[in-house]
């Protein structure tokens, strides 16, 4: 890494708390308007970062969907496993 890039590499990672306020809705990207990524120009150089925690609504989601999915996937277990039934005529 020659030091010119380490120089730019060091700023830009100090700026890291100020990039996604600062850019959230740029348009550089999806993600930035939806706030899962920030993401900074210097010169012609744009880098992009996560967000921390920017996904955690929808972890929280998929866990509250997870409990219903399994009861209903058992009860299908269920009835796919039962035994046969045949009737006489």
């Amino acid at each position: 890494m020659t030091s010119a890039s380490f120089m730019l590499w060091h700023y830009m990672s100090s700026m890291s708390g100020l990039i996604g306020p600062v850019t959230s809705g740029c348009g550089a990207c999806p993600g930035s308007a939806a706030g899962i990524v920030a993401s900074a120009k210097v010169g012609r150089v744009r880098t992009f970062q996560l967000v921390p925690g920017a996904l955690e609504p929808a972890a929280d989601w998929i866990s509250r969907q997870r409990r219903p999915a399994e009861r209903r996937l058992d009860r299908l277990g269920a009835l796919l496993n039962r035994p046969a039934t045949t009737t006489k005529e």
